[in-house]
């Protein structure tokens, strides 16, 4: 790492990872910080309870299919200790299986949560009653949905149009919702111009554009090269329209804030998953509770030496675990489209930055891309379970 903690990015383009920092042409200062900040102290942020192992679906790609502890249904008891971890500043995610084949479970959950909550669902069982007990306390559903019709059905069977159902139920009752997506080789050439479509039919006030996660004997991913190209159109995609989208936002975070991001999942500390069995673990595809502190970039010589380490986290130690000779690295896919979004983001900025300004203002950054990252109010302004955004 050079002395001054300037790394270059791109042609005439330089980054400081630690302070979050651009400096464009000439030699970039000798000032600034050479190494990251403390970390910020580890508090609970996001609570997620399983409420069931049942799914009416089989969509090939899931992973909680295959994760251990995912049979049967949530019992009072279990329901009682999730609970006990209610907070005002802490999220509550509602998961399954398909969650609503238990609404007794959901429904004592949200009543009992101090906090915000967000309900995931396959928006297959979702009716009326359920969208407007959702809206009365103050919860937000996120639906999956891979693209259109015949994108999402070939992953996902014969359900596009129960999810479109109720998606347009949640506008129709003023509930909001998110579309969660997986990519795959079922939509890789439709998106992400597929995420315009999708707004304009349903008006959802987010989106995660997610990477298939590493499923034994089920994987089929598409490369990171791709899924790369993927993600770039979402960020020009939230560019032009201001809609959050996840996996973008959680990137620009740092740089709006100027705050070193150390983990990019809660999962790394920060998260508790209630499995239906009873069964506790700090992420949902391991049977667990799991150390992955360490596994954090800055303690990754792979990693230090990096121009996105300040806004990186390490992506997903499951997959870093799964996906590395090693098993010990980040998962490399993350590597090239972390990058490859720091380099648009810059761009983005240079592009923008008034004549003579080499160096951009924190309050610049903040005028570019603070609506696209955060916003008060809807708990689908957030990165859900994946942010550092309590700081």
């Amino acid at each position: 790492m050079p002395a001054t903690g300037w790394v270059k990015l791109r042609e005439n383009c330089f980054v400081n990872p630690f302070s979050i920092e651009f400096f464009y042409g000439g030699t970039p200062p000798s000032d600034g910080p050479v190494s990251p900040p403390p970390e910020p102290p580890l508090r609970l942020r996001a609570v997620q309870a399983v409420v069931t192992g049942r799914c009416n679906l089989m969509c090939t790609y899931c992973s909680a299919r295959i994760a251990g502890g995912f049979k049967g249904d949530m019992d009072s008891a279990t329901l009682d200790a999730v609970l006990s971890h209610s907070h005002p500043e802490s999220l509550l995610l509602v998961t399954g299986g398909e969650p609503l084949l238990h609404p007794a479970a959901v429904r004592t959950l949200i009543r009992g949560w101090s906090g915000q909550s967000v309900l995931f669902t396959n928006g297959s069982l979702l009716d009326r009653g359920t969208a407007q007990f959702l809206k009365e306390y103050g919860t937000a559903l996120v639906v999956s949905m891979d693209g259109f019709e015949s994108e999402h059905n070939r992953f996902r069977g014969d359900s596009w149009k129960s999810a479109a159902a109720a998606l347009d139920l949640a506008r129709e009752t003023g509930l909001p919702a998110g579309i969660s997506l997986v990519t795959g080789p079922h939509n890789a050439r439709s998106l992400p111009e597929s995420l315009y479509g999708l707004l304009e039919r349903f008006a959802p006030a987010s989106f995660g554009v997610n990477i298939q996660h590493y499923t034994p004997g089920a994987f089929s991913p598409i490369t990171a090269e791709e899924y790369s190209r993927i993600i770039l159109g979402a960020y020009r995609f939230s560019l032009e329209t201001g809609v959050f989208v996840d996996q973008v936002a959680r990137r620009l975070l740092p740089i709006v804030t100027g705050h070193f991001r150390h983990r990019d999942c809660a999962a790394q500390g920060g998260k508790i998953v209630f499995r239906p069995d009873g069964s506790v673990s700090s992420c949902v595809n391991t049977a667990g509770i799991e150390e992955w502190g360490n596994r954090n970039p800055v303690n990754n010589p792979f990693c230090v030496a990096c121009p996105a380490l300040g806004v990186c986290g390490g992506g997903c130690t499951w997959d870093g675990i799964h996906l590395t000779p090693t098993g010990c690295g980040p998962d490399p896919r993350n590597c090239v489209w972390t990058l490859d979004l720091l380099r648009a983001v810059s761009k983005t900025v240079e592009e923008r930055l008034p004549d003579s300004v080499v160096r951009p203002s924190r309050g610049f950054l903040t005028s570019l891309f603070e609506n696209l990252c955060r916003r008060a109010g809807s708990p689908l302004a957030q990165s859900l379970g994946h942010g550092e955004e309590d700081r």
